[in-house]
């Protein structure tokens, strides 16, 4: 049974956000949760867990053989003034090791400490980047010449603050020659809510459609896209964004990615700085949650223009994700280990 909690997933990031849940239910969440997965038990054979460690516990109440896909933990998330040996924590590792579980970790950096620390891992690229499909029908009717921004203002319950946030910064900007803008919209019907924000900013509405709607001001244009992030992704030179995984998929295609503070939910200081360390200097994250625009007109030219770092970034997506196609590596390779 899926319960929404206060936390939309994130009560690691304080114990208010941990308490908030518990009061919300979280305990009854988690029992009843329970004794389901003891039910099943007679129907399941192999357990494929991703993410956190949690779908490992579950292979232990099922008492089943089990794999783990790792893409919620790296050793690039390690901060340097507070040195760990792994992401990994040794109670997670205890547990991997006791239930001989065949891991896939994120990257290869991350592969490699746990094998040195007796995990039975193996790196074959990254699966969060195989689902992000483009769509052939869309056409969004742009010049070969165009300066494409992708915005990015996350899928959590205060997205629609992030885009306000976001759209008050790209106002403030000065630039001589347009941009246009490709805004990821995770609800279909936050679109009517987000151009009542673009009006009130001298926006007006150009073409409209139940899932795109395009706007203009004296200079840019704007699209609200739903259900096409992977059209975002892959035509964007740029992202601004305060999202978790959109920003790292971004970044594991070579975009550059800029960030900064925003919200009350996800994309906090802290998981900012956690996330720049994940990504390296691909992305660049200003700890300034109301940066100023000379600042985002400096950073936005560097990612447009300077070649050598755009390089840098494309070096880092191929480091950090690997090549497209994780997930039916990581398929081959649970289907040997089964067969032996």
């Amino acid at each position: 049974p899926p319960m929404k909690l206060p936390s939309n997933g994130f009560a690691y990031q304080s114990w208010k956000l941990l308490y908030s849940d518990f009061e919300a239910g979280l305990f009854h969440l988690v029992k009843n949760q329970f004794q389901i997965i003891k039910k099943l038990a007679p129907q399941v054979d192999y357990v494929v867990g991703v993410g956190d460690i949690v779908p490992v516990i579950a292979a232990k109440i099922l008492k089943k053989p089990n794999s783990f896909i790792g893409c919620a933990m790296s050793d690039y998330y390690l901060d340097p003034q507070n040195p760990k040996v792994s992401s990994y924590s040794g109670l997670k590792r205890s547990m991997l090791k006791y239930m001989k579980t065949f891991v896939f970790p994120r990257d290869s950096y991350t592969t490699n400490n746990l094998l040195k620390l007796g995990i039975r891992a193996e790196y074959q690229g990254n699966p969060m980047m195989d689902c992000i499909e483009y769509n052939k029908n869309l056409d969004l009717n742009l010049s070969k010449y165009a300066r494409i921004i992708g915005v990015l203002p996350g899928s959590h319950d205060d997205s629609r603050n992030n885009f306000r946030t976001l759209m008050s910064i790209i106002n403030n900007l000065n630039f001589q020659k347009p941009f246009t803008y490709l805004v990821a919209v995770a609800n279909k019907d936050d679109i009517p809510r987000y151009g009542k924000d673009l009006s009130k900013n001298n926006w007006f509405i150009q073409k409209t459609s139940p899932k795109h709607v395009v706007w203009k001001n004296n200079r840019d244009e704007l699209h609200l896209l739903n259900g096409y992030f992977g059209n975002i992704l892959m035509t964007s030179h740029v992202i601004l964004g305060t999202s978790g995984t959109g920003n790292e998929q971004a970044v594991g295609i070579g975009i550059p990615t800029i960030s900064f503070p925003c919200g009350t939910i996800q994309y906090t200081k802290k998981f900012g700085q956690a996330q720049q360390r994940l990504l390296g200097k691909a992305l660049t994250f200003i700890p300034n949650p109301n940066p100023p625009p000379e600042l985002m007109m400096k950073h936005i030219d560097r990612a447009f223009n300077n070649k050598d770092y755009r390089e840098q970034v494309k070096a880092i997506s191929l480091e950090r994700f690997g090549e497209f196609g994780a997930s039916e590596r990581i398929i081959y390779r649970i289907l040997q280990s089964i067969h032996g």
